[in-house]
């Protein structure tokens, strides 16, 4: 494909709990950094087993600029 590059070169998935409410956002009070992106993917199985909490948020944090562009064509969440 044309754009291989335009991933997240370096980046981060936060996991939160306590979900605060206001009139324009969602967001969480506390953020914990769950892994580092490698070549644009992040992969984690037991997370429930991981995370001493019920993850309420979750956000994808880029952690450096980067010189290609960011396209995000999926984002896959299982629960169990």
């Amino acid at each position: 494909e044309d754009r291989q590059n335009d991933i997240l070169q370096h980046g981060a998935l936060d996991v939160g709990e306590k979900l605060i409410f206001s009139k324009q956002i969602r967001q969480c009070d506390t953020y914990l950094r769950l892994g580092e992106f490698k070549n644009g993917y992040f992969e984690m199985s037991d997370v429930n087993q991981k995370i001493p909490f019920d993850i309420h948020c979750m956000r994808i944090c880029v952690t450096k600029t980067q010189k290609e562009w960011l396209i995000i064509r999926s984002i896959s969440i299982w629960t169990s």
